[in-house]
């Protein structure tokens, strides 16, 4: 019994360290790790514990485009917990995300990036109200911002 419940721990992941967040303004966002965070809390999700049954290196991404903040929805990992244990199952973490994620989100990459692309021409609704510009010595860019009402 003691090796099955060590086995079995292996299988219980932190769902604060599991969800990866990301906002994405370029293609290039999408690999680039130190654009990646996790949240401080998931119990409104995921329950007091802050944790999941059933997956080994369990890895949640929630990116979200700048602009129209469209969501690209994927769970990754290694292994997965196949056999019930004493009536243990494993969670179901998608349709609790669901919950909180709205319709019309993305599970191919492919699609999130069409989406990206479509977002350089967006605009909020509303009307403008200020706009600004600064240069970021790092990319070399001016960046280029508006503020709506």
């Amino acid at each position: 019994l003691l090796n099955l419940e060590k086995k079995l721990a292996e299988y219980k992941c932190d769902t604060n360290k599991a969800i990866r967040l990301k906002l994405v303004r370029f293609v290039e966002d999408l690999e680039d790790e130190t654009m990646s965070f996790s949240p401080l809390y998931s119990h409104q999700v995921f329950g007091d514990e802050e944790s999941v049954f059933g997956y080994k290196d369990l890895e949640i991404q929630l990116y979200y485009s700048t602009c129209s903040l469209t969501t690209f929805f994927n769970i990754k990992y290694s292994s997965k917990v196949v056999e019930k244990y004493d009536n243990v199952e494993v969670d179901n973490v998608e349709s609790k995300l669901l919950e909180f994620i709205p319709a019309g989100y993305c599970i191919n990459l492919d699609e999130f990036i069409v989406q990206l692309e479509k977002d350089a021409s967006f605009r909020p609704f509303g009307f403008l109200i200020h706009s600004y510009t600064v240069y970021d010595e790092k990319e070399g860019l001016e960046l280029n911002y508006e503020i709506y009402k």
